[in-house]
């Protein structure tokens, strides 16, 4: 049981080193990943989950406004 345990927070101690090494990628501030290491440092593997359904989220959002945009300037002529 106590196995288990370890590997878990092993498992999200790498997860914490992905998770900064994406957010520093994208350009963002450390300050805006310390929120998924405390989570992760109390619930494990709900960090990195959190991380990567935001993230996801963000980044469907941030394309579809660009893709309506793109859409708008195509109706227009432009």
């Amino acid at each position: 049981w106590y196995r288990s345990i370890h590997t878990l927070y092993i498992l999200s101690a790498i997860a914490c080193v992905w998770m900064f090494q994406d957010n520093r990628g994208r350009g963002n501030k450390v300050i805006t990943v310390l929120p998924y290491f405390l989570i992760s440092a109390v619930f494990a593997s709900i960090g990195p989950l959190l991380y990567l359904v935001v993230n996801t989220a963000k980044r469907y959002h941030r394309d579809t406004k660009i893709e309506q945009a793109h859409v708008v300037r195509h109706k227009s002529g432009c």
